[in-house]
């Protein structure tokens, strides 16, 4: 509601060692949000591409693309994690989805399996929104897509 206070308590957190945010996200919200909102999300993204197109057309002819799972697809209590599946099939979906990349040219897309861990300690960094590196294993989308 009030952008420069909210700047403001941002940069205090920083100061203390908060880093960029003043409270945990809600994740069901986020995840209700997605579901509400995955057609008009699709069509951004397919707006993005064409853009991102364009902006490379001149320096690059192909590109690389790597999907990350969403965190916020695993409920987080306590020390423990639940898979969220819908979340984890809407992903497959979007990211085995034919022409997703299109009129991009692509030389390789890439995407990370979801981790499978349910001690949500060791799941996640310390500020729960980013998954632990170590626990990111890429495939190609063939192999990816192919293994559904």
């Amino acid at each position: 509601m009030f952008p420069f206070w909210y700047e403001i308590k941002i940069l205090i957190g920083a100061i203390k060692g908060n880093f960029f945010s003043s409270k945990s996200p809600d994740l069901r919200h986020i995840r209700n949000y997605y579901m509400s909102q995955k057609q008009l999300i699709r069509k951004n993204f397919k707006a993005f591409i064409i853009l991102l197109k364009e902006v490379i057309k001149p320096k690059l002819s192909k590109v690389d693309f790597i999907f990350f799972p969403p965190y916020w697809a695993y409920s987080q209590n306590g020390k423990n994690s639940y898979f969220e599946n819908n979340i984890g099939k809407e992903f497959n979906n979007f990211v085995c989805g034919e022409n997703i990349l299109d009129p991009l040219t692509v030389t390789q897309v890439y995407i990370s399996k979801f981790p499978k861990l349910s001690n949500t300690n060791k799941l996640f960094t310390y500020d729960r929104r980013h998954f632990r590196t170590e626990l990111l294993k890429f495939e190609t989308r063939q192999k990816y897509c192919g293994n559904l």
